[in-house]
């Protein structure tokens, strides 16, 4: 029986399927999991809540507690205050505060959990204090409503002291009024002075006086000895004013001392000793401790009192921590039961997946390594090999996918060798069959001695079509051209597209003036409308012819020169054009100025120019544009360098010196407390590589330099040559708080309302409409008329090319923002620029003073 049951079971492996078995052990190993979780969610349900109960109790005792402590605060805070201003509102604040406390303390009272914890008698204590607070608070207040009561010697300085201050001045000022009318002459001169002194020694001793009032308000620190200096200050000054009374008395006898002298020095004598019998009773009263009567009351019972509501509202706060400490407790000892329940079903889990694998290897990995090395031997034409029967149902979908797969092999390779020689859009032969039949050319062309020419051209408006209408046009656009370029050409011709609208056409044992007039058809083939969708489209070509041998010998230089004799054809709006060393940018002049290039950026022989920016309406300098300047060629315009930077691929080093030599000058400028952004242009490359904003970032964080001191110009024409990257790399640049400029606007084809998208700060008027303004109508209507626009779209404009004093006074009157141009100062060196600085501020300093 035992054995027949096994041979059952050994027949039901070999007859069914992996995904059977493995689903099977899935439904056993999961059904253990599952009660598993069943069980330990079951304990975690029971602590959740417990321990929900017993939260929920703390939530609701902190709660109230925390209540408690607030209407403790303020009852503590309003007593402050009245007691520094005594109103009635916080008189009211200050009983309105204690009853909501008692309120709180009998909510607190009517929960069940404190009672639980044995804080009753605790709860008992904060009550009755309260109720003791309440009534000492209310004695305390009386105490502080009543002036007399609580500041006995406010009445000796109301009565007393402040007469006596004012009437003994008041006699001295008679007396001096009375001296300044008569003539003058020693005697009245030297009486004079000794009122004059009597009058200093009595406003020191009374500022002596208010000091000792301030430290005796306990102001002050080290109040006992800062009383005791000012007690003694006021003895001091006391007897000074004595002394210049006494020497008075002895000047009664002159006849200069008039009537009223005598008058006031009997006043200031009598009013000197009533004043100062009235500041030792002053004095007296601090001694005796009668000074305040509110002092005892704080300290002997309101501050207690409040100290107790506090150390028992800290008792409770400190129960509640324990309750919470003991729900902690709980669930660690629950996390340690699953812990160890947990490595019990992880052990349980690694023996099942060990045995597992041992099944897995018997049937799966061992049938599939034996099935493997027969299919390698196979892909090697070793079709001896014979591959293994079978045991299970998906080895033998296995073995029937491979047979499949080789059939389909080679039928992939033939269309593979096809798609790598040929494009995929139009069919035509691509870049490697092309190169593979020029040097066929070339090997027929060097053994008969035939010459061959190679024309490269592509589409102009293509990319606008492409924009416009979608990739889908511009798709039928490239197999229409495809289509007329091999009905035009000879069998003999090869037609190649290289990518994007970019086409070669080889044609071999062909003379230059043949493949000019080729050339000439081509452009009028694609001269005619293209007509997808019933819409008419017009397309343009520039072809560039190079010629073997004339032009080249191999095919790299034949390529590269047919591509400078097109670029040239584009340049200057012709159909085609043949290869001209005059027009190649790796003529040996030019590479004999990419080499001094180089060399001059890299040991610092280039120079920055930089010229001001000022702002129309007031004059002030708001920055500088830095300009670049080679002092080696002084005769080359720095556009043309870098155009040639740009095609060398040294635009990226120099771009970073510029950038660093500008922003390490305004550290020496920031030095001299001269604080200006500085601009600097950016290119068309700088545009099209996505890491210019990082390399710009790591600059600025290397020398320490603010983002909004640095301004980059951009060319309307840069950005539109590929809208959605120049805008993406802008957005980044301006994250990093950069600021960003529009340079020579109004000379590209783009509308404000487009620039708008870009962030952009400010646009430069081109100077071509600047400077002719004044001459020119249509210049000055452009002016104004992007003054307007741009204003209205929040952005700032700057004004190029301000040559006269005529044209400042037209943009002043435009309401243009800011100007640039030779009125103002020409682009000059750092040094010359400090200089100029210097000596305009001199003058706006003298026209400001002469003006004044």
């Amino acid at each position: 029986m035992a054995r027949t049951t096994t041979s059952r079971f050994s027949t039901w492996l070999n007859r069914s399927s992996l995904r059977q078995r493995y689903l099977g052990a899935a439904l056993a190993v999961s059904a253990t999991i599952l009660a598993a979780s069943l069980y330990t969610d079951y304990h975690i349900r029971q602590a959740q809540e417990r321990s929900t109960r017993n939260i929920e109790h703390r939530n609701q005792v902190q709660l109230v507690t925390r209540s408690l402590r607030n209407d403790v605060w303020g009852t503590e805070y309003a007593l402050q205050a009245f007691i520094l201003t005594p109103t009635a509102w916080y008189r009211e604040t200050v009983q309105l505060r204690i009853r909501s406390a008692l309120t709180t303390t009998e909510k607190l009272q009517g929960l069940e959990w404190p009672q639980q914890q044995g804080l009753g008698r605790t709860l008992d204590e904060i009550d009755h204090a309260l109720l003791e607070l309440s009534s000492a608070a209310n004695r305390l207040m009386d105490i502080r409503s009543d002036v007399e009561q609580l500041f006995p010697a406010a009445r000796l300085m109301d009565e007393t002291l402040a007469p006596a201050r004012t009437e003994f001045l008041t006699a001295v000022q008679l007396a001096l009024q009375e001296l300044e009318t008569a003539v003058p002459d020693a005697a009245r001169r030297e009486i004079r002075d000794e009122f004059e002194a009597a009058q200093l020694s009595w406003l020191q001793m009374v500022g002596a006086f208010r000091l000792y009032v301030v430290r005796q308000a306990g102001i002050y620190s080290d109040t006992e000895k800062g009383l005791n200096d000012a007690a003694h200050d006021i003895s001091l000054h006391h007897g000074q004013v004595l002394k210049t009374l006494e020497r008075l008395h002895q000047l009664r006898s002159q006849p200069q001392f008039s009537l009223q002298a005598t008058e006031s020095l009997e006043q200031m004598t009598r009013n000197a000793s009533v004043w100062y019998r009235a500041f030792e009773r002053f004095r007296s009263l601090r001694q005796t401790g009668h000074w305040r009567a509110d002092f005892p009351l704080i300290k002997d019972e309101i501050q207690p009192l409040f100290a107790s509501i506090w150390d028992n509202l800290d008792h409770i706060d400190a129960r509640v921590e324990e309750a919470a400490v003991r729900d902690v407790t709980h669930w660690s000892a629950l996390t340690h039961n699953l812990r160890n329940g947990i490595m019990l079903l992880v052990a349980l889990v690694l023996i099942t997946f060990a045995v597992g694998y041992i099944f897995f290897q018997r049937t799966v990995l061992s049938p599939l390594s034996t099935l493997t090395r027969a299919m390698n031997q196979v892909a090697h034409g070793q079709y001896q090999e014979r591959l293994p029967a079978p045991r299970n149902r998906e080895t033998r979908n296995l073995l029937d996918a491979f047979q499949h797969m080789q059939h389909m092999i080679e039928q992939r390779q033939n269309e593979l060798r096809h798609q790598t020689l040929h494009d995929g859009l139009t069919g035509l032969p691509n870049r490697l069959l092309l190169n593979d039949r020029m040097q066929q050319a070339l090997l027929i062309s060097a053994r008969d001695g035939n010459p061959f020419c190679l024309l490269m051209m592509d589409l102009d408006r293509f990319k606008e079509i492409n924009d416009t209408l979608g990739h889908h046009v511009g798709d039928e656009v490239l197999r229409e051209i495809s289509r007329r370029l091999h009905d035009l050409l000879r069998r003999s011709d090869t037609v190649a597209r290289l990518g994007g609208d970019e086409f070669a056409v080889l044609l071999p044992e062909t003379g230059i003036p043949e493949a000019q007039a080729i050339a000439g058809k081509i452009a009028q083939c694609l001269d005619r409308a293209i007509s997808i969708n019933d819409q008419q489209l017009l397309v343009d070509t520039s072809i560039g012819i190079a010629a073997y041998p004339d032009h080249g010998s191999d095919i790299d230089t034949l390529v590269k020169r047919a591509d400078v004799a097109m670029y040239v054809a584009k340049n200057n709006g012709l159909t085609h054009s043949v290869y001209s060393s005059e027009h190649d940018p790796h003529s040996v002049s030019r590479l004999a100025m990419i080499s001094e290039l180089r060399h001059s950026f890299q040991h610092d022989e280039l120079e920055l120019h930089y010229q001001p920016k000022v702002a129309i309406s007031s004059g002030e300098l708001v920055g500088v544009e830095a300009l670049l300047r080679w002092p080696r060629w002084n005769d080359v315009s720095t556009d043309y360098i870098i155009t040639t930077a740009e095609q060398t691929g040294l635009i990226r080093p120099l771009t970073q010196w510029v950038i660093r030599r500008a922003l390490e000058q305004h550290l020496a400028w920031q030095r001299l407390n001269i604080n200006l952004p500085i601009a600097i242009n950016l290119s068309t490359w700088n545009l099209e590589h996505a890491d210019i904003d990082a390399n710009i970032g790591e600059l600025l964080d290397e020398l320490g330099v603010p983002p909004e001191y640095l301004e980059l110009e951009i060319t309307e024409n840069a950005m539109l040559k590929n809208p959605e990257r120049a805008q993406e790399i802008l957005q980044r640049l301006s994250q990093r708080g950069i600021r960003l400029s529009i340079d020579d606007y109004g000379t590209g084809f783009s509308s404000l309302a487009y620039l708008k998208q870009m962030p952009v700060r400010e646009i430069k008027i081109d100077r071509s409409f600047v400077s002719d303004m004044l001459e020119d109508e249509n210049d000055a209507v452009i002016v104004r008329s992007t003054i307007d626009l741009a204003h209205n779209l929040g952005l700032k404009v700057v004004a190029e090319g301000v040559e006269t004093a005529d044209i400042w006074d037209m943009l002043q009157i435009l309401d243009c923002d800011i100007a640039q141009g030779h009125y103002i100062a020409r682009p000059m060196s750092a040094a010359r620029f400090t200089d100029w600085l210097r000596e305009r501020a001199q003058k706006r300093a003298d026209t400001h003073q002469d003006s004044a």
